[in-house]
C-alpha cells in the first residue's frame, strides 16, 4: 500500500513538472509566433502535406493557386512583414490573423 502511494505521489509530482515546463516553454514565444504555430498545426491537422522542415515561403509556394491559397497568403504575408522587422505587430493585425486562422478552419486546403 505504501509502495502504490509512493508511486502515486512521483507520478503526481511528474505531471505537475510537465504542465509547469510545458506552459513555461509557450510563453517564451511572442504572441505572433504562437498564431503562426497554430497557423501550421492547423494545416497539418487538416491533412496537407506541410512538414516541419518547411518555410513560410515553401508553404506560400504549396497553396498556390488553391482555394485556401489566398487566406494562407495574407497570413503568411503579415507574420513575415512582422517576423523580419519590417511592421511591428499591433492590436488590429494581430486580430487580423485570428480572422485568418478562424476563416481556415471553415476551409480544407488540402
Amino acid at each position: 500500500v505504501r509502495m502504490l502511494s509512493a508511486i502515486s505521489a512521483v507520478l503526481a509530482f511528474s505531471a505537475v513538472l510537465v504542465f509547469l515546463f510545458k506552459r513555461k516553454r509557450r510563453r517564451r514565444y511572442n504572441p505572433v509566433t504562437i498564431l503562426y504555430l497554430e497557423f501550421r498545426r492547423l494545416l497539418k491537422k487538416q491533412g496537407t502535406s506541410v512538414t516541419d522542415s518547411m518555410t513560410s515561403g515553401d508553404i506560400r509556394r504549396l497553396f498556390s493557386g488553391h482555394e485556401a491559397g489566398r487566406i494562407i497568403d495574407e497570413f503568411i504575408e503579415i507574420y513575415e512583414r512582422h517576423r523580419f522587422g519590417k511592421i511591428m505587430m499591433d492590436d488590429h493585425m494581430k486580430s487580423r490573423l485570428r480572422e485568418l486562422l478562424k476563416e481556415l478552419k471553415k476551409k480544407e486546403p488540402s
